[in-house]
């Protein structure tokens, strides 16, 4: 089975809630950071924080099927094609943000960055297919 498929989008409403909490989670993950660093700067410094792992994810994760209409309907087996996305989509996101700061990145950053935006997303893709399932059993 290939993981490279063509994007085929599924509901308007479902892909917005994945789009939604998907961004939100890599969101927490850098304002939760810039909170232990004690750097402040507002809402527009955790969204630049949080940029180049949205966009390394949003380029990635398509791709590898997490979006694809269907998703829901594997149930959790469907969490392994996140965390497949999210082990493609995070060395990227690191030399994303590496370029921008035009520095290296430290690597218990690189680990940190892994772990926690990896548990992050899948606890939240977890209770989104938790929800939708007993939604779906109505």
């Amino acid at each position: 089975m290939s993981w490279f498929r063509p994007i085929s989008v599924i509901e308007l409403p479902c892909l917005a809630t994945l789009v939604a909490g998907d961004g939100l989670a890599f969101l927490l993950f850098a304002g939760l950071g810039r909170d232990q660093h004690g750097e402040s700067g507002g809402a527009l410094s955790v969204v630049a924080t949080a940029a180049p792992f949205l966009v390394a994810w949003f380029v990635v994760s398509p791709r590898l099927g997490v979006f694809r209409s269907g998703w829901r309907r594997q149930g959790f087996p469907a969490l392994r094609r996140v965390a497949v996305a999210w082990l493609v989509a995070w060395p990227i996101a690191l030399l994303l943000r590496a370029a921008l700061q035009r520095r290296g990145i430290p690597l218990s950053f690189d680990i940190v960055a892994l772990l926690t935006n990896g548990v992050f997303l899948l606890t939240w893709r977890g209770l989104y297919l938790a929800w939708a399932g007993r939604r779906a059993n109505r």
